[in-house]
């Protein structure tokens, strides 16, 4: 098939702010697709010279090329004004570029920060899932580019080949764990787990995992305290909408509800972790990516059963913290 897109109008669309993301996602997109299947595209994109362009896979020069096998939903790019950024590259080993808006950039102290945490969190989930970042089979070639915008509408993103994310939250946040979620993302989420969209426990599967891991990298490289402090965070941020209407079952959640995804959910798995073991958990998890890493389709209680097999009666238990309306909190902090 070919497909000319021509767009004048787009660029820009949320009426400020220097970068433009071209998105496919629930409901989404900018070329015809079928989801969860795998294609092979020419590509050649045309732009301005007052912009640049960053893509999901590598192009070469001109901004064209052949990807071959890659997902469907999977192209994304960012179109940035040249005049507004400034690249800097650094190596953690592995090229990282990472591109800021001139007059927002952050301290040098954040900027080792995220050197930091990069290198951390890229090690880390490498040793967990068993898998390097850099992977031929996954079609990942290079380490992401980072990409800070003040653009409105857009939440922070995996892109495969880059990362999008807020550059004043970037620069003026407490903390930073945000973006190791995004990079979590490279093993766990709709780019690799692929469950359709609208499917019971899509967001469980794509988000709640994932944020549940990078908890348990802060705990593992910051500490218990530290670990203990996020999830005192998760359960006052939940405490707000327990027993409203927002709080539904995580396994019913089909459009972004975000206490209950990245809130909730954490504390139900915490409370399995306290149950088996956090490292028991985190094998499990690790396990559920080798097993369906790229494979289609793929249900929520493809999880459950393979929590049942190693630890009896736990998956249904977690079934039930994953249907019900609302969870009872009750913490205590353990090792393990």
């Amino acid at each position: 098939m070919d497909y000319n897109y021509t767009n004048l109008s787009s660029f820009f669309i949320y009426g400020e702010g220097d970068a433009e993301l071209w998105e496919t996602s629930y409901g989404e997109y900018f070329y015809p697709y079928v989801p969860n299947t795998y294609m092979d595209v020419d590509i050649e994109i045309e732009t301005p010279d007052s912009l640049f362009l960053i893509c999901s896979y590598p192009l070469g020069p001109n901004n064209s090329g052949t990807l071959k096998h890659i997902l469907a939903q999977s192209l994304t790019l960012a179109f940035i004004r040249s005049m507004a950024y400034r690249q800097t590259d650094e190596y953690i080993p592995g090229k990282l570029s990472i591109y800021q808006i001139k007059e927002m950039a952050c301290s040098r102290e954040r900027y080792d920060e995220l050197l930091e945490l990069t290198e951390a969190a890229i090690a880390f989930f490498g040793r967990v899932y068993g898998e390097d970042n850099i992977s031929e089979e996954r079609n990942i070639t290079a380490l992401p580019v980072y990409l800070f915008h003040n653009g409105k509408g857009f939440s922070n993103r995996y892109n495969i080949g880059f990362i999008s994310a807020s550059q004043e939250k970037f620069a003026t946040k407490p903390d930073i764990y945000p973006l190791v979620h995004e990079i979590g993302h490279r093993w766990l989420g709709e780019r690799i787990l692929l469950i359709d969209d609208g499917q019971p426990g899509a967001y469980f599967i794509k988000e709640t995992l994932n944020e549940f891991m990078t908890l348990m990298f802060i705990r593992q490289v910051r500490g218990a305290k530290a670990y203990e402090t996020q999830l005192d965070w998760c359960k006052s941020e939940y405490e707000k909408i327990k027993g409203t209407p927002q709080d539904e079952p995580l396994v019913d959640v089909v459009l972004n509800n975000n206490t209950v995804v990245y809130r909730k959910g954490p504390l139900m798995l915490d409370r399995i972790a306290q149950e088996i073991g956090y490292d028991n958990l985190t094998e499990v998890i690790s396990r559920f990516y080798r097993k369906y890493a790229g494979k289609h389709p793929l249900r929520y209680t493809d999880f459950i059963n393979l929590v049942n097999e190693s630890h009896a009666g736990i998956g249904d238990r977690l079934n039930t913290l994953l249907t019900e309306l609302s969870l009872q909190i009750c913490i205590s902090y353990m090792g393990g």
